[in-house]
C-alpha cells in the first residue's frame, strides 16, 4: 500500500473560510470566555483546553466547509485563532477594567469626559509600567501577578511578575498547540479530487485474528491484497486483541481509489476498547476489488442453506453487531467441537499455570448462524500480590497464542458470576480444569 499524501490545496474560499473562522471565532471565543469567568471563578489549564478544543471545532468547520487539503496552512491559521482568542480575552479584561476605573473617575471628577478618563488612565498605567493602552494593563496586571489556589481557599499563592508572565505564555500555548493539532488533522482527512468531497467516514469490513495478524500485515506491505482478504473476517465485530479494517471512499465519486486502516484493538486500565493505527494506505480500484472479493469469498452463497445474499451490507452489520460483545442476557448452546479438536484445546490449556477452569460454549446466532462464534470463559488462579494488568495480560497472551477455533471471545469470569453460572450450566462440565 501505499501512503495518502492530501494535495496541499487550498482555494481563495477556503482562504476566505480560515480567515472569518479565525477572526470572529477567536474573538467570540476569547470574549465569551471573559463572560464565564466573571460569573465563575477562572479555572488554570481547564479553561485553556477548553478554549482549545472549542477553536478546534471551529476549524473543523472551516477546513471542511472551505475543503482546504493543506494542513501547513490549517495549522497556521489554527495558530492564529489561538492568539485571537487569548488576545481577546485579555482585552474583554483590558475594558472592562477602563470602564471600571472610569466609573470611579467620574464619581470623583463629576465634568470629566470619557477623553479626560482614558487620558487619566493612560497616564497611570505610564507611570506604573512605562507603557499605555492595552500593552500598559497588561503589565500592570503582570506586576500584580496572578494568584492561583484551590476554589474558595482563603490562601493562595502569587505568581509574580516573571510567574505571570510564564504562566500566560503556557496558557497561550495549550490553546495555540490544542487547536494546530485539530487542524492539522482535519486538513490531512482524505480527500477525493475528482469528486471535489471529503471521503465518508470510515465502513468497518472486518476483523483479522491475532493468530494471522502479522501475516496479514504483511501481506498488505507487499502488495499481495487477494491473499490478505482471505484472513479477514467479515461478520466478526469488534474484539480486543485482534486487528480491525476499515475502508474510507469518496461518497459520490466511483473512480476514487479506496483508503484502508488497519488498527489494533486493546483494552484500558477500565476494561473498554481503544484503537491504535498500525497501517493505513491507498489502493487502486482493482487492487481493492481483489481485496473485497477475498473478503467475502467464504460467506454463505445463494442455493447454500440459511444462505444471505453477500451483497446484503446491512445484514453483514447486524452479523457484527450480533458478535460484538457478549452478555448474561445472550443465550448459548453447547459447542459443535470434535474431540480431537477439543482435546487439542485442552493440551494448549494446560500449559498455562494462570489457568484453573475453562468453560467452552457457542452462541446462538441469528445472523449466519452456519458461521459459529464461540465464548472460552477462563476461571483464573490469582497470585497473592498481582497487578491490574495480571487478568488482560493473560486474556490477550490466550488470544494471541493458542490455536483457537476461528472467532471465539475469550473471557475471564473471577468477576463475573451471572456469566459463570451461565457458561457452567450451558456447557455441562469445564472443558478444562487442572489437576
Amino acid at each position: 500500500m501505499k501512503p495518502y499524501e492530501p494535495s496541499n490545496k487550498v482555494t481563495s474560499n477556503g482562504l476566505k473560510w480560515l480567515l472569518l473562522s479565525s477572526v470572529i471565532g477567536g474573538l467570540a471565543i476569547g470574549g465569551l470566555t471573559h463572560l464565564i469567568s466573571l460569573s465563575v471563578a477562572y479555572l488554570i489549564v481547564v479553561f485553556p483546553f477548553a478554549m482549545g478544543f472549542t477553536g478546534g471545532k471551529v476549524m473543523v468547520v472551516a477546513i471542511r466547509q472551505g475543503k482546504v487539503r493543506n494542513p501547513a496552512i490549517a495549522t497556521l491559521f489554527g495558530l492564529l485563532t489561538g492568539l485571537l482568542m487569548y488576545g481577546a480575552l485579555h482585552g474583554a479584561g483590558y475594558w472592562q477594567f477602563k470602564q471600571s476605573v472610569s466609573e470611579q473617575i467620574t464619581k470623583e471628577l463629576e465634568a470629566a469626559s470619557g477623553n479626560q478618563s482614558n487620558n487619566i488612565i493612560d497616564t497611570f498605567l505610564q507611570e506604573k509600567t512605562g507603557s499605555k493602552g492595552f500593552v500598559g494593563y497588561l503589565k500592570h496586571n503582570a506586576q500584580q501577578g496572578v494568584s492561583i489556589g484551590r476554589l474558595n481557599a482563603t490562601e493562595t499563592t502569587n505568581l509574580g511578575e516573571t510567574g505571570t508572565w510564564i504562566y500566560w505564555l503556557i496558557e497561550l500555548a495549550i490553546i495555540d498547540v490544542t487547536i494546530g493539532a485539530i487542524a492539522y488533522s482535519t486538513a490531512k482527512n482524505p480527500f477525493c479530487e475528482n469528486g471535489d468531497q471529503w471521503y465518508k467516514r470510515p465502513e468497518h469490513i472486518g476483523i483479522v485474528n491475532p493468530q494471522c495478524s502479522e501475516n496479514f500485515l504483511n501481506l498488505l506491505q507487499n502488495d499481495r491484497f487477494g491473499e490478505a482478504g482471505k484472513l479477514l473476517d467479515p461478520l466478526q465485530g469488534i474484539h480486543p486483541a485482534n486487528l480491525e479494517v476499515y475502508v474510507q471512499r469518496c461518497p459520490c465519486c466511483k473512480f476514487s481509489d479506496p483508503i484502508l486502516t488497519v488498527s489494533s484493538i486493546s483494552k484500558d486500565l477500565n476494561g473498554n476498547p481503544k484503537l491504535k493505527q498500525v497501517a493505513q494506505g491507498v489502493l487502486s480500484l482493482s487492487q481493492y476489488n481483489k481485496f473485497h472479493e477475498a473478503v467475502t469469498q467464504n460467506l454463505p452463497r445463494s442455493g447454500e442453506p440459511n444462505a444471505v445474499p453477500t451483497n446484503d451490507d446491512e445484514e453483514i452489520s447486524l452479523a457484527q453487531q450480533e458478535r460484538s460483545s457478549i452478555s448474561a442476557r445472550d443465550r448459548f448452546e453447547s459447542h459443535d467441537l470434535t474431540a480431537s479438536a477439543q482435546a487439542k484445546l485442552v493440551e494448549q490449556l494446560s500449559r498455562y499455570p494462570l489457568v484453573k477452569e475453562a468453560y467452552l460454549v457457542r452462541k446462538t446466532l441469528q445472523y449466519f448462524p452456519e458461521k459459529p462464534f464461540y465464548v472460552l470463559g477462563i476461571i483464573r488462579r490469582r497470585g497473592f500480590i498481582e497487578s491490574e494488568e495480571a487478568e488482560p495480560n493473560l486474556l490477550k497472551k490466550l488470544m494471541t497464542e493458542l490455536a483457537l477455533p476461528n472467532q471465539t471471545w475469550v473471557i475471564c469470569l473471577n468477576k463475573d458470576r451471572a456469566m459463570t453460572k451461565i457458561l457452567q450450566q450451558t456447557a455441562g462440565q469445564a472443558i478444562y480444569r487442572k489437576k
